[in-house]
């Protein structure tokens, strides 16, 4: 009894402690997908001091009653109160600015909060945008009126609870020819590219160049290792220009390149082995038992996408959950306001008019099921004539569609079914306007053992070029266990840690690597030289360097671009570390400054 006494009397002083001012100017309602709801303790403007020790105001709601009607179930126990919804967990504490996630079979997660949590009339108040940042799909906005503001929360899980039901001929057309995760596949296949050019300020009319080869693979899960064999035919690039010995054998080199990739999915790693590739792309030789390294899902999350959450979709399985995937899509890119759910079901529902199973035409066709659609610029049209109506509902997406591009459209889908299982599915797109022509065929194949797909793209811009695209491959499942071998650290040299930190190279250089994490608009912070005169050597207006050897990139670089008073010796001691440790993983040709 005294412990319990103890926690009650712990718990009242914590929300007395950490309870912020509120501000009652402006009173509060709240939203929840698409209906007003009427809460015994109104959300409210708090004012609180952030993790900064700045002054802050927030809309704080109670969390029991915003999370039940979001369909979790509440409980409250020594000062936390702990939110479950399906394989989510929230738990907020009073006083504490940070709330933790758990989702099942992941690591828990933090969601930081600028005013804690605290406790009034019997209700515990948590920021607005914890309950967002904490569920998967529920996404919140405010809503700012002349009288009254509204919190509004959308949960798109909700919207997009049926997909894979309303659209199982798109997810089956989207999983043929996919490779089960469990399965071992051994492959190959071919690519070629072309480019042709347009007059334009790029190069002139009817300059070629393209990239074919072909490849020998085994996969499985997200993990891969592949061989494979190039040829870069880059002399109209080059045409009536003087090139020296070194760029000439370059040229000639990636005529006939040979790589090996490894591929580990689950971590984004990827490893490159080609004594071509190295000399292209850093300037240097590589010791022929060298990889290089770099990482994919890094590059993504510089776009802002999180790869292991599109990677955990399939997770363990080779389906698609096209609910998952459209709740992620959507959430992510909204911010909600009072109109947002009604308007997201309103176009769930066109969606479904325009490519769900009821858009389909079904016929029979031998031992098969033919599903087909047409998809044209009347087709939308029609089907946005239905939700625009007279008041304007749906006007705002309408307007702004380009009505020669929406003309000019084109889709075809055909699936064929055998046996209750899709085997094959095709894909044919047009769009023609006078600035762009595109055209776009895919065929994808799959049987229980055997993945088959081909590709051709055609993208032809106005005044700049046209691209044409090709590639087919063909795997076949296979008995064997495979394991993806990663290289020893000792052979292994970081693309990102190297262009991160810069690479240069050329004869007039002192060296061929230099320390910099790059510029700023500015020109400033560069890390390794931030005492560097750039104005002296570099044209910031024209974007031209000064004394014609440097540029943009920061190549062929001089001595006389280098300011000793500037240098400093913490500058030396980190070039010749890197030095050293490159010698030591087998890159040359290089001299040390210092």
């Amino acid at each position: 009894m005294k412990r319990m006494l103890r926690a009650a009397v712990l718990v009242l002083l914590m929300g007395l402690v950490f309870s912020p001012a509120v501000l009652a100017d402006t009173p509060v309602k709240v939203m929840i997908n698409g209906e007003y709801v009427e809460l015994e303790q109104l959300p409210r403007w708090t004012e609180g001091v952030d993790r900064d020790g700045d002054v802050i105001s927030s809309v704080m709601v109670p969390f029991r009653p915003v999370m039940e009607r979001l369909g979790a179930v509440v409980e409250w126990q020594n000062g936390t109160a702990t939110a479950r919804r399906a394989d989510e967990t929230v738990a907020v504490t009073v006083g504490q600015p940070e709330a933790t996630v758990t989702v099942e079979g992941k690591e828990p997660r933090a969601v930081e909060m600028d005013i804690a949590p605290f406790v009034e009339n019997e209700s515990t108040y948590v920021e607005v945008y914890t309950v967002a940042d904490a569920l998967n799909g529920v996404e919140c906005g405010i809503d700012f009126g002349e009288d009254e503001d509204t919190v509004v929360f959308v949960d798109f899980n909700d919207v997009f609870a049926s997909a894979n039901e309303d659209f199982s001929l798109l997810k089956a057309a989207a999983e043929t020819g996919s490779a089960d995760p469990e399965k071992c596949y051994r492959g190959e296949g071919s690519f070629n590219v072309t480019a042709t050019g347009h007059e334009s300020f790029l190069w002139s009319e009817g300059t070629k160049v393209g990239v074919s080869g072909d490849m020998q693979a085994v996969q499985q899960g997200n993990s891969a290792e592949a061989d494979i064999h190039l040829t870069m035919d880059l002399d109209a690039l080059v045409a009536g220009e003087e090139m020296d010995e070194e760029d000439a054998a370059l040229l000639q080199a990636l005529k006939d390149m040979n790589m090996t990739l490894l591929v580990n999915g689950n971590t984004g790693d990827v490893y490159m082995k080609s004594d071509e590739l190295a000399a292209l792309m850093m300037g240097m030789e590589l010791d022929r038992d060298m990889w290089l390294k770099t990482n994919g899902f890094d590059t993504y999350a510089e776009m802002g996408i999180d790869m292991t959450d599109i990677l955990e979709l399939s997770k363990g399985k080779p389906s698609i959950d096209l609910k998952e995937v459209m709740v992620g899509v959507v959430s992510s890119s909204t911010y909600p306001d009072v109109g947002t759910y009604d308007k997201a079901v309103t176009l769930y529902a066109l969606m479904k008019d325009l490519l769900g199973d009821q858009a389909f035409s079904v016929r029979p066709f031998g031992g098969e099921t033919i599903y087909s659609i047409t998809v044209t610029g009347e087709t939308i049209l029609n089907v946005l004539a239905k939700y625009v109506d007279a008041d304007g509902a749906l006007r705002a997406e309408a307007e702004p569609l380009d009505m020669e591009a929406l003309h000019s459209v084109r889709l075809d889908l055909m699936l064929s079914e055998h046996e209750g299982e899709i085997v094959q599915a095709r894909t044919d797109f047009q769009l023609d306007t006078d600035e762009l022509k595109t055209e776009v065929h895919t065929e994808t194949a799959g049987s229980s053992d055997t993945l088959s797909s081909k590709l051709y793209a055609s993208v032809d811009v106005a005044d700049l070029g046209r691209l044409d695209m090709a590639a087919a491959s063909k795997m076949q499942e296979t008995a064997e266990d495979f394991t993806l071998k990663v290289p020893d650290e000792k052979d292994v040299l970081d693309i990102n840690t190297l262009t991160g930190a810069g690479v240069i190279g050329g004869e007039d250089g002192p060296t061929d690597v230099f320390m910099s994490d790059g510029l700023d608009e500015e020109g400033e912070d560069l890390e390794g030289y931030e005492d560097y005169d750039w104005d002296a050597d570099y044209d910031w207006e024209t974007d031209e360097s000064l004394d014609g050897d440097m540029d943009w990139e920061g190549e062929d670089w001089d001595e006389e671009d280098w300011d000793e008073e500037d240098w400093t010796e913490e500058d030396d001691d980190l070039l010749i570390q890197l030095y050293k440790a490159l010698l030591e993983i087998g890159v040359t040709d290089m001299q040390p400054v210092g």
